[in-house]
């Protein structure tokens, strides 16, 4: 579905240092916005769109589905841990907000 593909996108650009980590703490998250605002920083990533879309699907060409998973909770990819979801898991993009709950299931 379009919100694993996003998922994944955004696993990629974390990792790729492009987005920043979201904190689990809503103070930690405050910090955040208040550091930005007051540094008013950019990201001083230099590539073109064209080239970042080129490299995300490089990247999943080379990822390994069988001993990996896309979390955006554990910062982009982490290992698979299959015994932990209840479906027989082949390729995983975990639910951000509920820990092991595979949203390609369904796919």
């Amino acid at each position: 579905n379009s919100f694993a593909w996003t998922v994944m996108c955004l696993a990629f650009l974390l990792i790729e240092g492009i987005v920043p980590q979201i904190p689990k703490h809503i103070e930690d998250l405050e910090q955040m916005v208040s550091t930005f605002n007051e540094n008013n920083t950019r990201n001083p990533n230099r590539k073109s769109v064209g080239q970042l879309y080129f490299e995300f699907f490089e990247w999943l060409l080379a990822f390994d589905y069988t001993n990996k998973r896309f979390s955006l909770r554990c910062g982009g990819i982490t290992d698979k841990e299959a015994e932990k979801f209840t479906d027989d898991t082949v390729f995983v993009v975990e639910r951000p907000r509920t820990p092991y709950q595979n949203m390609t299931r369904q796919a």
